[in-house]
């Protein structure tokens, strides 16, 4: 897996700000769409099937990740963050910088 590298452009790199990772809200999203997909699809067929009305019911469960899904898009949080200090993962301080030593991105 190739791994690549961004260049940070001069004019919007400010070192004194904080540097956020969030939650990927296109992922979130696809999979609320999907669980939602599949909620109303259940809720045609079973509507729609007078013969077993009770067969269908427990599948209305995609309604509970779907509305999970929906709440962790809204309310994007924030994964890593990254500044002069140090690092925090989920506001909890992981290392500062002055114990900090080295740090490598590894695929595979």
């Amino acid at each position: 897996m190739p791994i690549y590298f961004q260049k940070i452009p001069t004019t919007n790199f400010d070192p004194d700000e904080d540097f956020h990772v969030k939650d990927f809200k296109g992922c979130y999203m696809t999979v609320e769409i999907l669980f939602l997909a599949a909620f109303v699809l259940i809720i045609c067929i079973d509507r729609f099937d007078t013969a077993h009305p009770s067969v269908y019911q427990l599948l209305y469960l995609p309604i509970l990740p779907a509305a999970y899904m929906i709440r962790r898009s809204i309310i994007n949080k924030t994964i890593m963050t990254t500044n002069k200090t140090g690092f925090y993962s989920l506001g909890e301080p992981v290392v500062n910088q002055k114990n900090f030593i080295d740090a490598f991105v590894r695929s595979g």
